[in-house]
């Protein structure tokens, strides 16, 4: 993908959206809050990108088994804070 840019919030309309993947982007900013508007989502990729901040509390929530998010992945070791138990995989 060649996708620039920051991540639209409009994406957290999709409330049937169950697999979202936007790794190896060019991405930057923060990771939404509206995000955690997805409770249906259970696959999130956001590794590989420039994004930065700290993932949303929204975005968390959405973690088993408070919600049906199975897979987290993010570049949390160096770019984006991630609290104990929301990213399950650190890249």
């Amino acid at each position: 993908n060649m996708l620039s840019g920051t991540i639209p919030t409009e994406l957290g309309v999709l409330s049937n959206l169950w697999y979202l993947d936007l790794h190896d982007n060019k991405l930057s900013g923060t990771v939404p809050t509206e995000l955690g508007f997805l409770s249906n989502l259970e696959d999130l990729w956001l590794h590989d990108n420039g994004l930065t901040g700290s993932m949303p509390a929204e975005v968390c929530n959405l973690r088993m088994p408070n919600g049906q998010l199975y897979l987290l992945r993010a570049d949390c070791k160096e770019e984006i804070q991630c609290n104990e138990g929301c990213c399950n995989y650190c890249y």
